[in-house]
């Protein structure tokens, strides 16, 4: 499942999204690591208009790399995306 209309390849976006599905760093339980998957399951119901910023999200161009399961995928991709010059958040 990708993030709700993140069909943008990497080439043509403007703004990058990767989840990190990644336990380790939880205090006290486990369960950061179904974040991504539950924020993309989520992002299915979000309106694609945001009218405070006047922007169609649909219009944004975005892609989703899905999930990196490694400290080093996750510096891959995030290298990747700062020498594209793409805009990037984690999941």
């Amino acid at each position: 499942m990708i993030f709700a209309d993140a069909d943008s390849n990497f080439d043509n976006a403007e703004f990058v999204i990767f989840g990190a599905p990644i336990d380790i760093s939880g205090s006290h339980r486990p369960g950061c690591g179904e974040a991504p998957g539950s924020i993309r399951k989520e992002s299915y119901n979000f309106e694609t208009y945001l009218y405070d910023l006047e922007v169609e999200l649909v219009q944004l161009g975005i892609c989703d790399m899905g999930d990196l399961d490694s400290f080093d995928e996750i510096s891959e991709a995030a290298r990747k995306v700062v020498s594209a010059d793409r805009k990037s958040t984690r999941l």
